[in-house]
């Protein structure tokens, strides 16, 4: 029996030099500033959560993810966990409270609540011709919005392991994720890869919030493959649309 269910995944948490750059790449990826002080950057998407990434200021690498706990009861429960600290005031922007674990390789896993919420941001969308409303749009012309996409919210983490087996039944029994699809090669007890979802009862949930994948190399991983983004050349930036990133960009991880 898992020692708690989180409801969703809050944010992911990262260490870069320079705040500035961080804050000029993930705005032109669609994020917006929710705060930044002298030592990290709060970046939110459109819907409510105060903030979906967090870069503190240091030496380049992946800290670790946070997911919300469904009340205190449950944060003074994974407090119990073994390793874990114990229930925190979190003395960030947005507030709110903390317990911090280690997973099996070693990231630190947050389970918060009670974090501030902010007033959704309005993004126009022009409507669509579609089936019974052909005509909803009627004598106006589509314009595709220029710029970044508008980053809605954060869906899933990806992380790479050489203990795939291991680490996902660590999450599953400390936060209670249920096991969407496991990906084997060869024999069925080879397991490369695992998609696990929230365990939210009756409500639908997203087919995974957290994949792990087999690498040597343990890590947040990036698949950078396909650019999504329409990024003003006026900007000093090259648009990735149908283009292929980098070989640096594929593939990468960020331990």
């Amino acid at each position: 029996m898992a020692l708690i269910k989180v409801t969703d995944l809050a944010y992911g948490r990262l260490r870069a030099p320079d705040l500035d750059t961080a804050e000029e790449f993930l705005t032109n990826f669609g994020m917006v500033r929710a705060a930044r002080t002298n030592t990290a950057l709060y970046m939110r998407g459109t819907d409510a959560p105060h903030h979906l990434h967090v870069t503190e200021k240091g030496d380049s690498g992946f800290v670790g993810i946070a997911y919300y706990a469904a009340s205190l009861d449950d944060l003074k429960k994974v407090a119990k966990a073994p390793g874990a600290s114990g229930v925190e005031d979190i003395d960030e922007p947005g507030g709110g409270k903390r317990v911090r674990l280690k997973e099996p390789n070693g990231y630190q896993i947050e389970v918060v609540y009670g974090i501030k919420k902010l007033k959704p941001l309005i993004v126009k969308r022009q409507p669509l011709n579609l089936g019974s409303e052909g005509l909803k749009r009627a004598g106006k012309v589509m314009r595709i919005h220029l710029g970044p996409s508008r980053v809605k919210r954060i869906g899933h983490a990806v992380m790479a392991s050489p203990k795939v087996v291991e680490t996902a039944r660590w999450f599953r029994d400390t936060l209670g994720f249920i096991c969407s699809d496991d990906v084997y090669a060869g024999n069925k007890d080879n397991i490369i890869g695992s998609f696990n979802r929230l365990d939210r009862g009756a409500t639908y949930v997203d087919h995974h919030v957290y994949f792990c994948v087999r690498n040597e190399r343990a890590g947040l991983r990036l698949n950078a493959k396909n650019g999504s983004n329409l990024i003003s050349a006026d900007d000093g930036l090259v648009s990735q649309w149908g283009e292929r990133p980098p070989e640096r960009f594929l593939n990468r991880v960020i331990a």
